[in-house]
């Protein structure tokens, strides 16, 4: 059984709001039923992934939980005990393509480069993407979307924004 492509027909298919936990607890407890052995094999085949996801989330919420302030702060108490190691340099982040997870103590300045062109990135796709969306709520109003544009139409319009085409 192919529970990738069952997933990806999952979401292919499914109308309305899809909130990812729900939808996998729904999956995960109708293959348990239905085919609880190749679900197994599945999950065995599959397990470094799953923990990989979870890690990389793990990590990325323990980063944005972060007070910049509270941080400052535990940083120069640290310190001042001769404990650099305590605060910010704790922090992870993946400095190179392989999604790599290193220490901000532990990194070098061509990871901080990586890091920085990473964020840079990110940034100018979530400006776009904020752009674009402004411009669909104009559009759109009160209405539904697919009420007011068509699919290749909405797609047109977001391939132009994320091309910088639109701005």
């Amino acid at each position: 059984m192919d529970f990738d492509q069952l997933i990806a027909d999952h979401v292919v298919t499914s109308t309305g709001d899809l909130i990812a936990a729900v939808e996998a607890q729904k999956l995960c407890a109708s293959w348990q039923e239905t085919e609880p052995d190749a679900y197994a094999d599945w999950l065995m085949a599959n397990g470094a992934d799953l923990v990989a996801i979870r890690l990389t989330r793990i990590i990325r919420a323990a980063r944005a939980r972060r007070d910049p302030v509270e941080m400052v702060g535990r940083l120069r108490d640290a310190a001042e005990d001769g404990d650099v190691w305590s605060g910010v340099f704790r922090t992870r982040y993946a400095v190179d393509d392989e999604n790599t997870q290193r220490l901000v103590g532990d990194m070098t300045g061509s990871d901080h480069a990586y890091v920085a062109t990473r964020f840079a990135h990110r940034s100018r796709t979530a400006h776009l993407e904020a752009a674009f969306h402004r411009a669909v709520a104009g559009l759109v109003g009160t209405h539904r979307t697919a009420d007011v544009i068509d699919e290749a139409r909405y797609g047109e319009l977001h391939a132009r924004y994320l091309s910088g085409e639109a701005a």
